[in-house]
């Protein structure tokens, strides 16, 4: 159809489509109807419409008058507010300003005149708070630099950690001795080969620490206590090896252990030092010293550059850098008051008992106030309490310039403090529990197991592990012996081909095959438990109702309920439990402290102190810290703490309820845990062993500790403590439910779609009818139940919830609570402790 159009107009082409217009009629469409109105109000939305301007005027007037401050202005204000009101109403009367535009108009006027003064104001509010914050940070940076280092505060305390065999901490102490003496300062050793040195250009103060590099226990120490850890290395011991850069095999694997450690317990401030360097050819250095960081990156990823120690120079800026650095937070260090010993004295109670004495010490109060009345804590010992605290004037203060022996000759005594017999916490860390008070509960009793000193040396075994068919036989024994031997003999073949009887002999002095054997046994247990785990074969000698009388079924591990205070161990009436213990911990943590402030030089005299167990602190360098205890962390509790194994390709094999030593925080003691699953829940599966590369709760029997606090495992060997898992502390709950699992298996001998008889899982009608009620599972995933038994000998006919197939798994599942055994041992002694001399 051809358009008639008054102008001119293309025709359309063949591929263009005109559609047909839309005839709306007679009526007005509704573009029309918008064209001609064209933003007008009607009339009776004027009421509306003066409503919302006078209030959006009254409103932004208002806020007007808030910004001005005189009383005057604000009642003038506030009239002339009402008067623009009714002049906005009699501007609304008249009918030619009905439009909602000039009401926009009039209302965008006056809130741009508002919201200008008040972006003004807020601008400048902002300005001033974020000055404020500004100020905020640099006051506490400022307030906590003036806590070390200066007069009335501790001296900056660095440990000196060499990260390979041959670096020489002595040899460096006695750089900085004679830098400081030089540069008219004053450096002297203390008993305890703790190297004081007062440098007076920067008004600071430095302890340096040595502890033994042969002993990771006496770094893990003197690391806890220290505000900076100087990793050291010296260059010139492997110039030997070096060709074109540095070979970083001398941080040897010890070194690295040692890192991996301190690590996991706290990394105070580092600081990496390289000595020795003028002694490499000089295109060497700048490789040595990139490899050193990156080395040290990798472990500590430290903003600190790598000082190079090689002219005098070189140490003023080091000590430089150990006063000016910011110090990282350590939160178990920084809540707690510690001591690192620097002189110390043992007096043998000679009028009543000989094996116990009196240790006094001497050392900087740090961090936080120490409490004369309350319990410190020596690492590896035990608790004790305190005798008498006595504050000297500060030995080494930055006003003299003297000698040790004038140091120590010229101290005077500012206070003497002596415990409150009514104030001073008990040592009592178990509730005293009558055993004859339990006897109405005789059921609960009678399958208690109470440990003698001599089962502690052994392996600690529960009742349902002694008869559970997963111990190997004497068959079995008798294979894993063949198996041994074989093993054995192919290691001494292959070893050396011409080897003779005699030579063979004297091999077989120096290994203990009933300890390889002992291991393989477990290594073989391991790989069973994580190939079919939780799986136990059904005895045939005795009835399995019996066998498994303690366990339960539930119908589903998550949801089911289990009450936490039934059929508990003996054990658990001589423990303390906090109603909530995240509670009681920030209550103590905003606790006021009361006693020698921190900064003061005391000497403390702890009473009851086993002789024989101090006196390698006493005669050695090992690094002692005493350390003051918070509220309850000497009492008992059931400890629950997050670890996670550290060799994770490692085939070494551990076990629940192995004997352990555990470092939660300062603390350290020997525990055989129980594994249990990192879940959510009421209920947490128990793990037969601690798996790499899985985070698991280990559950003993230890004192109370406060997280955040970290977390050491160690396995003793005879040739040393090896670290095996790191982690922290969850808390101090003993209503952790940790529930047994037990499955039991069998197999389908007929099967006919949902229907199959199953067989051995239990070999008599009597069982059968006794776990009825339980249901089946699959290991394809199938769910059902017991029918009937069929015969006498253990044959069952079950139906499931879909077809199940010939080579599928039927399994039943058993739970029972298990608890930790009570074998909780503060006493740690001291492995690979060599003597080392320091003289001045």
């Amino acid at each position: 159809m051809k358009t008639q159009n008054d102008g001119h107009s293309h025709k359309p082409g063949l591929l263009k489509q005109t559609n047909k217009g839309h005839k709306h009629g007679k009526h007005k469409s509704k573009g029309e109807l918008h064209k001609i109105q064209k933003g007008k109000v009607e009339a009776k939305l004027s009421w509306l419409l003066h409503c919302v301007v006078s209030g959006l005027v009254s409103t932004l007037l208002f806020q007007l008058s808030m910004l001005v401050h005189l009383q005057i202005l604000r009642i003038s204000l506030m009239q002339a507010m009402l008067k623009m009101s009714q002049t906005v109403a009699d501007i609304l009367a008249k009918p030619w300003l009905n439009s909602i535009r000039h009401i926009v108009i009039i209302s965008f006027f006056f809130y741009q005149t508002i919201s200008r003064k008040l972006k003004l104001s807020g601008r400048k509010e902002k300005k001033r708070r974020a000055m404020q914050v500004r100020n905020h940070k640099i006051g506490l940076s400022s307030k906590k630099k003036s806590l070390l280092g200066v007069n009335g505060a501790p001296p900056f305390l660095i440990a000196v950690i060499p990260v390979d065999g041959d670096s020489d901490q002595f040899e460096f102490a006695h750089q900085i001795k004679s830098f400081v003496e030089n540069n008219e300062g004053s450096a002297c050793f203390s008993s305890k080969s703790v190297l004081h040195a007062i440098y007076p250009r920067l008004k600071l103060r430095y302890s340096f620490v040595f502890p033994q590099s042969t002993n990771l226990y006496a770094q893990l120490d003197a690391a806890k206590a220290a505000d900076t850890i100087v990793f050291l290395y010296s260059a010139d011991k492997q110039n030997q090896v070096y060709n074109s850069r540095l070979n970083l095999a001398a941080m040897d694997d010890t070194a690295e252990i040692v890192l991996n450690a301190i690590m996991a317990q706290g990394l105070p401030t580092p600081t990496g030092v390289i000595t020795g360097l003028e002694k490499v050819p000089q295109k060497l250095r700048a490789n040595i010293k990139k490899e050193f960081k990156n080395k040290l990156d990798t472990k500590i990823s430290s903003d600190n550059d790598v000082v190079v120690i090689e002219r005098e120079n070189d140490l003023a800026k080091f000590l430089h850098i150990l006063g000016s650095q910011k110090q990282n937070s350590v939160k178990q260090r920084d809540v707690r008051s510690h001591i690192l010993a620097e002189n110390v004295d043992f007096y043998e109670n000679v009028e009543k008992d000989s094996s116990v004495g009196t240790l006094e010490v001497s050392g900087y109060v740090r961090y936080q106030p120490l409490d004369v009345n309350g319990i410190v804590h020596l690492p590896g010992i035990g608790d004790f309490q305190l005798e008498k605290i006595t504050v000297f004037e500060d030995p080494y203060s930055l006003n003299k310039r003297k000698s040790k022996d004038e140091m120590m000759e010229d101290q005077r005594v500012i206070e003497i403090l002596i415990p409150d017999p009514q104030k001073q916490a008990s040592l009592q860390s178990s509730i005293p529990v009558v055993e004859d008070g339990m006897d109405g509960d005789e059921d609960r009793n009678e399958h208690i197991n109470f440990i003698s000193e001599a089962d502690e040396e052994n392996e600690i075994i529960s009742e349902d592990e002694e008869t559970d068919s997963d111990v190997p036989s004497a068959d079995e024994d008798s294979d894993s012996d063949i198996e041994a031997m074989s093993e054995s003999g192919k290691v001494s073949d292959d070893d050396d081909l011409e080897s003779t009887v005699p030579t063979t002999l004297d091999y077989d002095k120096h290994v203990n095959f009933a300890d390889e054997k002992n291991e393989w046994a477990r290594l073989k247990e391991a790989r069973e438990d994580a190939m079919f785990p939780d799986e136990v074969d059904t005895p045939h000698e005795t009835l399995a109702r019996l066998r498994f009388q303690k366990y339960r079924g539930l119908a589903s591990f998550k949801d089911s309920p289990w009450n936490a205070k039934e059929d508990l161990p003996f054990d658990y009436g001589r423990i303390y439990q906090f109603e909530n213990f995240n509670r009681t911990r920030k209550r103590i943590y905003k606790l006021q402290r009361e006693g020698v402030k921190p900064g003061s030089y005391v000497t403390i005299r702890v009473k009851d102190v086993p002789r024989d167990l101090i006196k390698p602190h006493v005669y050695d360098t090992y690094p002692l810290v005493i350390v003051g205890l918070l509220p309850h962390e000497h009492r008992m509790s059931v400890l629950n703490v997050v670890v996670k194994r550290v060799d994770s390709d490692s085939d070494k094999v551990i076990k629940s309820k192995d004997k352990l030593v555990f470092q939660c925080g300062f603390r350290r003691f020997i525990a055989r845990p129980i594994f249990s699953q990192h879940s959510l829940g009421n209920k947490h599966k128990f793990e037969k062993f601690l798996k790499p590369g899985v985070h698991v709760v280990a559950t003993c029997f230890a004192p109370i500790t406060f997280a955040p606090s970290s977390v050491l495992v160690f396995e003793r060997d005879s040739d040393g403590d090896e670290l095996v898992a790191v982690g922290s502390v969850l808390d101090s709950n003993p209503d952790r439910i940790i529930v047994k699992r037990t499955v039991l298996s069998g197999h389908p001998f007929k099967v006919k779609k949902r229907h199959a008889v199953v067989r051995f899982m239990f070999y008599n009608k009597e069982d059968i009818l006794w776990f009825k009620p339980l249901e089946l599972h699959t290991k394809y995933g199938l769910r059902g139940h017991i029918r009937e038994p069929l015969g006498t000998h253990g044959h069952m006919k079950c139906i499931f919830n879909k077809q199940i197939k010939s080579q599928d798994t039927v399994l039943l599942n058993l739970y029972k609570r298990v608890f930790p055994k009570w074998t909780y041992d503060p006493n740690v002694t001291l492995l690979n402790c060599e003597n080392m001399e320091m003289n001045d």
